[in-house]
């Protein structure tokens, strides 16, 4: 965060430091209830553990950079 700060022009504000502290949580139980919604469909319907691995496949992604994906892959990525 400090190498960035340093880098790019970004200014930093009361504000945005409170949106990025407060973020990190929410972004987390987002994550997790789409873990926890995944599983239990997986649990109630006994035959479903392709869900559990598309969601994981998913979080795959998020390994390598957006910008060898192609258009529409970029686009579904960047909008779940």
């Amino acid at each position: 965060l400090l190498l960035l700060m340093t880098i790019t022009s970004l200014t930093w504000t009361w504000a945005k430091v409170f949106l990025f502290l407060i973020s990190i949580p929410f972004a987390t139980l987002i994550y997790t209830s789409l873990k926890i919604v995944t599983a239990s469909i997986a649990f109630w319907t006994k035959q479903s553990g392709a869900i559990i691995y598309i969601f994981y496949m998913f979080n795959d992604f998020a390994k390598y950079p957006i910008a060898i994906y192609h258009s529409f892959l970029r686009w579904l990525i960047s909008f779940i």
